[in-house]
């Protein structure tokens, strides 16, 4: 009985993927982030919200990533957090008002209030809350 050269491929991938996709590991392990960002001392109606380890710091781990709406954010609804330590954090914001002419829906968020808002933060190993205080002065930098 002769088999197929690619059931015996086959099988060896499926036990590989099997034995290295446990989810074990520590450094593997995301922890959700949620909160508030308020801008200019009122929630901020729409954007992004962005998570990236601070590799300068030695923090290593996939980028988290978060929508905001009417002021709140949650990673946990995309399912990208973070791994815990130094982390880069970097908000886009949008007034939340889709202009009466984008039939093609290209600006569901609104126009533009501020892009790239960089804050550093430690995270710890655990899921967190945390609370942005964006400055008026972040708006001037569309």
């Amino acid at each position: 009985m002769r088999s197929h050269p690619f059931v015996g491929l086959g099988l060896g991938l499926l036990m590989l993927i099997g034995s290295g996709c446990g989810g074990s590991s520590p450094s593997a392990t995301a922890f959700h982030v949620s909160g508030t960002v308020q801008f200019d001392g009122q929630p901020l109606p729409a954007g992004k919200i962005y998570f990236t380890p601070d590799s300068s710091q030695g923090n290593q781990g996939p980028q988290g990533v978060a929508q905001i709406v009417d002021g709140q954010y949650d990673t946990s609804e995309s399912r990208f957090g973070v791994v815990g330590g130094p982390y880069i954090v970097r908000i886009d914001g949008y007034d939340g008002v889709q202009p009466a002419n984008d039939e093609d829906g290209l600006f569901p968020d609104g126009q533009v209030v501020f892009r790239d808002y960089e804050v550093k933060l430690t995270f710890p190993q655990e899921n967190h809350v945390e609370d942005i205080q964006i400055p008026a002065a972040a708006g001037k930098k569309k």
